[in-house]
């Protein structure tokens, strides 16, 4: 199966799981849309626990492929978790008091 086909039953697919298991085929097979797809689906937390490694993870792999709105995407994401991170060591520290 193509990686555009599998991609398609990933993206129409109604249950998340479903879904997230065949835009992962697609995008381990290089499909961009997929990668881009996956991404999203972590950055926004769409359904599932929002996760920024998993975001800059597939971002990279199609930024690398030279998709110009994922390369976009990919610096934003490194932004808004540098802030995250920063603010998670903040905190660890004053909740020692």
């Amino acid at each position: 199966m193509e990686s555009s086909d599998i991609y398609n039953l990933g993206y129409r697919t109604k249950d998340v799981n479903e879904s997230i298991y065949w835009l992962n085929l697609a995008a381990e097979k290089g499909h961009i849309g997929a990668q881009k797809k996956l991404a999203e689906i972590y950055e926004d937390g769409q359904k599932v626990t929002q996760n920024y490694d998993e975001a800059i993870k597939w971002y990279s792999m199609a930024a690398y492929l030279g998709d110009t709105q994922a390369q976009r995407k990919l610096g934003i994401c490194y932004i808004i978790y540098k802030k995250i991170m920063v603010m998670t060591r903040i905190m660890d520290f004053f909740s020692q008091f």
